[in-house]
């Protein structure tokens, strides 16, 4: 007989990564039978962060610091790089344009530690840090 429609039914399955389609089908007592597929994407791959400026262990005159570089993630099924949820410097959100990022950073006097994380939308995450001195 056909499992009770009053539980929800539960499988595991691997997969790699990507885009892939899961096709259902249920049936009723009667035999009546309702198809229903979804797509899901898989996505395991941390996006890719570059700090360009400043160089680590510069030292810099002003109190304040910007901080650039370049993020990088394509999501699944995708040739786009449109996986990139955030950016963050010290735990400050930065600005994000195309694949470009920045943010200004206050420093305090001697080593300032800088870490700057990116985040895709699958919550994958990269993290880099730099020295500047003030």
């Amino acid at each position: 007989p056909p499992r009770s429609t009053l539980f929800p039914y539960t499988t595991l399955f691997r997969s790699t990564e990507g885009v892939r389609t899961l096709n259902f089908q249920a049936m009723d007592y009667a035999g009546n039978i309702a198809n229903a597929s979804v797509a899901v994407k898989l996505d395991l791959t941390p996006p890719t962060l570059s700090i360009t400026s400043p160089a680590n262990h510069s030292t810099v005159t002003s109190s304040s610091v910007t901080v650039s570089g370049t993020v990088k993630d394509v999501a699944p099924g995708s040739a786009t790089p449109s996986g990139v949820a955030g950016v963050t410097c010290n735990g400050a959100s930065a600005t994000i344009s195309g694949s470009s990022f920045s943010c200004g950073v206050a420093l305090t006097s001697g080593a300032n530690v800088i870490a700057v994380q990116v985040t895709d939308v699958a919550g994958n995450v990269t993290a880099a840090s730099l020295t500047v001195n003030h």
